[in-house]
């Protein structure tokens, strides 16, 4: 079963790793399975081990499945504002529709262009 219709977080704190899962059916969102786990990796709110955080993120992740009798495939991470960089980057594509009408295609061909490029300038 896929998650279509449910709805997952993800925290990532100092002291537990915490993943929800809500349904949502008609008008009503009900919460059907919850894991949380201590953390590891996590140091003031900062990923320092990156392996040790991604083993205490599974096993969260693991417990809110078995709790909710679905396979967790996407989820919303909460993140600090102060733990952003951001980094200007340019992408172009040709539009090859002829309206000339830019649709969501497009715009998902730009940004990964465009990650390309920034990927490719910090390699050097």
């Amino acid at each position: 079963m896929d998650n279509s219709e449910f709805f997952v977080g993800l925290d990532i704190g100092t002291n537990s790793i915490k993943v929800v899962v809500a349904e949502s059916s008609g008008d009503k969102v009900s919460v059907v399975g919850v894991g949380s786990e201590r953390s590891e990796g996590v140091n003031r709110g900062v990923i320092v081990d990156i392996d040790k955080a991604a083993g205490a993120i599974k096993k969260a992740v693991k417990k809110a499945e078995t709790q909710a009798n679905i396979t967790i495939c996407d989820v919303v991470v909460a993140i600090s504002a102060n733990m952003l960089q951001i980094e200007k980057c340019q992408g172009m594509i040709a539009v090859g529709a002829e309206s000339k009408e830019i649709n969501e295609n497009d715009v998902r061909q730009v940004m990964a262009a465009a990650w390309f490029k920034t990927y490719l300038a910090n390699v050097k």
